[in-house]
């Protein structure tokens, strides 16, 4: 069962891209670090990226894992929107040392192939993306540096419409 990483700077398009490869019916997760400031929030929480990143990236972490050893056996190809790597690049991003745990769960659990997508013209912040359009274009090269020194080869994903997108992946990697 092949897994496949979307990452990405902050508004590249993830979600919109991970939505779409769900509506045509590939097996997708939806990113950890998102829903977990969505909870936190509703409940008046402060696990918080902006308040205590490295127990925040601990979360994540941790369900994270729990999300990946739970993808079903017989979806036949996983597309997840973002993979454990991102957390060491957000760390370093915010001038933090990266955990051992999270140091070795990114060796240990390995995916099939990483897409990096370019930034789209339009920014905008919300109430869980805080960082600034130059923030965003930072991280998006640290994610896909991050992932080429754990050992893989990511592959650059340009800002395209939606459905150029989803077929440029289905390419690549055989779907189409």
């Amino acid at each position: 069962m092949p897994k496949y990483v979307i990452s990405g700077g902050p508004c590249s398009g993830k979600t919109s891209l991970i939505n779409e490869f769900s509506r045509k019916g590939y097996y997708v997760t939806m990113e950890v670090g998102r829903l977990i400031i969505q909870d936190e929030i509703a409940r008046g929480g402060s696990l918080l990226p902006w308040i205590d990143r490295c127990n925040f990236e601990r979360k994540v972490l941790e369900i994270q894992m729990s999300v990946e050893s739970k993808i079903p056996p017989a979806a036949a190809i996983t597309f997840l929107d973002r993979g454990i790597p991102d957390g060491i690049a957000f760390l370093k991003f915010h001038g933090l040392i990266p955990f051992r745990e999270l140091l070795e769960a990114s060796k240990k659990c390995r995916y099939d192939g990483i897409f990096v997508l370019d930034q789209l013209e339009h920014y905008f912040m919300d109430s869980e993306r805080k960082e600034s359009i130059e923030e965003a274009r930072i991280l998006g090269k640290m994610f896909f540096d991050i992932y080429e020194a754990e050992g893989y080869k990511p592959i650059r994903v340009p800002a395209l419409a939606i459905f150029e997108r989803v077929r440029f992946i289905e390419r690549i990697i055989g779907l189409v």
